[in-house]
């Protein structure tokens, strides 16, 4: 990692990104605010008052900054600001441009945009850093992910600890609850399988963001089993839970002050069993907003004019809601990778023109 690395090296590895992607200049100040951003909180360990001003001023418009960048601040404190960064190494190995759109994006609001799963088709491969795990790749351009897998089948804490150990501070998980929680138990007598899952999700730390619970649609809602579920849930599990119900039943306004009064965010799903399940409920601090493709569910991709409409959407959801995740789950055959990509873009671009 290059927090590791002296500000030589750091140093060297700026020169050689500059060479091939132009001057990164205060835009690469701007990325390293960023990534020193605690992703838990979403809060800033704010390095704006270290910036050298003048120099950024003056690199913008173009004119000569050479007497500027002698100051100790405006170069040995930039590259030490660097060798501090614990994402650094991935700003090297993406287009800057691309990495620019990123860093506005998520220095306006908090929103985590990804997919359900980290794989990466051939197709997609140079959109994304080149070396590293998949996993490591993927958190290379994306800042979060919902694991879909502990939904079939567990995995040790230590796996999940080595899934957290391979993404750059500030990223952020999302995980399925157990389909033997939801979909065998139907949410009673659950509370050994909500203990051991908290156990083995325990090893993402601080990178645990969101327990995900999507409801069969057979399920119907019940107020006494949903009130004991989600408080005993939320008492094992000191975490954000989102709930994707699709059984009618769950729309109606009793289910919806139950949702609001556990704290549970409900998720703005796509393709959506009535429409209110299109709209975030229950909770709306936080919005977790879910596609599965459309019209053909984990298949289908979404047009331009869709994600353009979803990039305004998750702009004005961020004005009262902190986190917003947004996950595209039509994997089957890599629109997601696609779409998520594209939103990033769209999101970016509407940023810089409402500026």
């Amino acid at each position: 990692m290059f927090d590791r690395l002296p500000s030589q090296a750091a140093g060297d590895a700026v020169a050689a990104a500059e060479q091939q992607h132009g001057p990164l200049g205060s835009r690469h100040d701007k990325c390293i605010r960023w990534h020193r951003r605690s992703g838990r909180t979403g809060a800033y360990r704010t390095l704006e008052k270290e910036l050298d001003v003048g120099r950024d001023t003056e690199a913008e418009q173009g004119t000569d900054n050479e007497q500027t960048a002698t100051k100790p601040d405006a170069t040995r404190g930039w590259y030490e600001r660097a060798t501090r960064c614990d994402r650094f190494e991935y700003c090297l190995n993406i287009p800057h441009s691309r990495i620019f759109n990123l860093v506005e994006l998520l220095d306006s609001m908090t929103i985590f945009i990804g997919c359900a799963g980290w794989s990466l088709r051939k197709e997609f491969a140079a959109a994304f850093p080149g070396a590293g795990s998949h996993l490591e790749r993927y958190a290379g351009r994306f800042n979060g992910v919902e694991i879909n897998s502990s939904f079939y089948r567990p995995h040790r804490q230590s796996t999940y600890q080595r899934w957290a150990a391979s993404t750059p501070p500030g990223f952020g998980f999302a995980v399925k609850l157990p389909k033997s929680i939801t979909h065998t138990q139907r949410l009673v007598d659950v509370q050994p399988l909500v203990e051991q899952f908290a156990s083995e999700i325990s090893g993402l730390g601080e990178k645990l963001s969101v327990v995900l619970v999507q409801l069969p649609p057979s399920l119907n809602f019940r107020e006494a089993i949903a009130e004991a579920f989600f408080r005993n849930l939320q008492a094992t599990i000191p975490c954000p839970v989102a709930c994707e119900p699709r059984h009618r039943s769950w729309f109606e306004p009793t289910a919806e002050q139950l949702l609001l009064e556990s704290g549970v965010s409900r998720v703005a799903a796509d393709p959506s069993v009535v429409p209110a399940a299109a709209e975030p409920g229950g909770e709306r601090r936080r919005c977790y907003v879910r596609w599965h493709g459309s019209p053909q569910m984990y298949y289908s991709s979404y047009d331009d004019p869709t994600l353009h409409a979803l990039a305004a959407r998750l702009r004005e959801l961020a004005k009262r809601a902190d986190p917003v995740w947004c996950i595209f789950d039509n994997t089957a055959e890599g629109a997601a990778t696609s779409n998520a990509l594209q939103l990033l873009e769209w999101l970016a671009d509407d940023l810089r023109n409402a500026q």
